[in-house]
This record gives structure tokens, sequence and C-alpha cells, in this order.
């Protein structure tokens, strides 16, 4: 009898395993480097233009300080960008970067925060 409770637990627990990797979003690899390009989010119009992140990525913008939030809840958006002579007034948040001389950027993307001392929570 306990052999086979002992057996329907590791068969279980095998199941959800298995489905966890099934499911995931994106295999890491422990030996070889996993590169993502960002360049695909564009250079926006406008320092307030929100920008697509790649798919299954996401971030998260917590009022709250030193709180974790969920995937699921996180947003698939940056709301700001930037790029070279960012104002020294910038609003905290999520930036889409560029890298360039432009005051967007150029082509080179990349995802950042920025926030202040004193402006933001987490």
């Amino acid at each position: 009898m306990k052999s086979r409770l002992v057996r329907a637990l590791l068969v279980c627990a095998a199941l959800v395993v298995v489905s966890a990797i099934a499911f995931a979003a994106m295999s890491l690899s422990t030996t070889s480097t996993v590169n993502q390009p960002f360049d695909g989010m564009g250079i926006p119009a406008t320092t307030t233009t929100t920008s697509s992140l790649p798919g299954d990525f996401r971030a998260d913008a917590l009022l709250t300080v030193r709180t974790i939030g969920a995937f699921s809840t996180a947003g698939a958006t940056t709301a700001r960008a930037g790029g070279a002579n960012l104002s020294t007034t910038a609003a905290n948040g999520i930036y889409n970067f560029g890298a360039g001389t432009t005051s967007l950027g150029g082509a080179d993307r990349a995802v950042g925060f920025l926030s202040s001392g004193t402006a933001t929570a987490s």
C-alpha cells in the first residue's frame, strides 16, 4: 500500500515537472549564451511614445517598495524612450533606450529603467 502511494506521488511529481518545462515560454541553457535583440521595438516618435517589448518579455513598475510582481500582471510595453542627451529632469519609468547621438537614439535598442532616490518606490 505504501509502495503504491509513493509511486503515485513520484508519477505526479514527474508530471508537474514535465508540464512546467513544456509550458515554459523560453528554454534557457546553462552552458550557452542567450541573446535577445530589442531592436524590434524601433525608434519611437517621441519620448512618451510606448514601445512593445519582444514576445515573452514583461516589465513592471511597482508602486510599493520591495514588492515582487507577477509576470501575468506586468506590462508588455515601455512607457518612455531615451537616447543621447537624456534630460536631467527625465521622468522615472521603463525606457526604450537607443544608442547613438540623437535624442531618441538609433536603431540599436535596449530596455532600461530610470529612477531617482526621491520619486521611485521600487
